[in-house]
């Protein structure tokens, strides 16, 4: 009934202007309960005055149960992009073109349709050359099977003039009969606020870590001095308490170390050196569990 007053209007339509008719619609059936039909036909006026149309009309509820789901996942998939505020974009590696969201834009300063028509190419003169280098290298990778998916970290500059720090995730979408990939979709975040803050504590750790490790590095050193040269006078007690303080401030240095190894980490600039260990001495300094 929802569609009976639509497709009236379109037969009518097709009738005065002869015009090929077709509409899908939907009908109640008396055991099988709603089906979709897709009608066809073409007009032909007889002599009479009178219309007539030949065509057809075909069962499509199958495929239009299918066709509703895939919208609906669209219209949630929307809401969600919506709700996150989410940036997206969509580029078409043939032509290079690219489609945004208005998050995405937004970022930078923009409105979409002042960035359009938007390209790979002025996507990579938004960016800062050295950082974009990286990225296309990173991508790179990713087409061409290296890594499941693409992600980079770089600057884009804001339509103010300042740089934006943003993170890239992405992945092929489509490919063609020969398996080369011809489209690839992602996301785009603003990461600035979280990278200066990992950039301050990186610094902060930095200092605080050189104000401990100059001074220790002297205590550690001078109580070396003092265990070379001490001929004898300091006595047990003393060498005792020599050997606490080495052992010690050796301790907290390698502790320091640790500290500066995990803002390395943090800020992904840890590098990772193979050498070889001695296990049984490894262990032995570990101490009895």
């Amino acid at each position: 009934p929802e569609d009976r007053d639509r497709v009236s209007a379109s037969i009518v339509d097709s009738a005065q202007t002869l015009r090929p008719w077709q509409d899908e619609y939907r009908v109640l059936h008396p055991t099988r309960g709603e089906l979709w039909l897709s009608g066809n036909a073409s007009p032909e006026r007889l002599a009479n005055g009178d219309t007539i149309w030949h065509g057809y009309i075909a069962d499509i509820t199958s495929r239009k149960h299918i066709e509703l789901e895939l919208e609906h996942q669209r219209q949630r998939l929307a809401e969600i992009i919506q709700a996150t505020r989410a940036s997206t974009w969509e580029a078409d590696l043939r032509s290079g073109a690219v489609q945004i969201n208005a998050r995405w834009a937004e970022i930078i300063g923009y409105r979409p349709e002042e960035l359009e028509p938007m390209t790979l190419e002025r996507w990579a003169a938004l960016a800062e050359p050295e950082g974009m280098q990286q990225g296309l290298e990173k991508l790179r990778q990713h087409l061409e099977g290296e890594k499941n998916y693409h992600e980079a970290r770089y600057r884009l500059r804001h339509r103010d003039g300042h740089w934006v720090w943003v993170e890239d995730r992405g992945q092929i979408t489509a490919r063609n009969d020969k398996g080369r990939p011809v489209s690839i979709s992602g996301t785009t975040t603003d990461i600035t606020e979280a990278y200066e803050a990992q950039q301050a504590k990186a610094r902060f750790i930095s200092t605080v870590s050189h104000e401990l490790r100059t001074p220790l590095n002297s205590v550690i050193g001078f109580a070396n001095i003092l265990m070379k040269k001490h001929d004898g006078d300091l006595g047990p007690r003393g060498v005792d308490y020599l050997r606490r303080i080495q052992a010690n401030g050796e301790h907290l240095l390698a502790l320091i170390e640790d500290i500066l190894d995990i803002s390395k980490i943090d800020a992904r600039r840890m590098e990772v050196v193979r050498e070889p260990v001695d296990l049984e001495e490894l262990v032995a300094e570990a101490g009895p569990s």
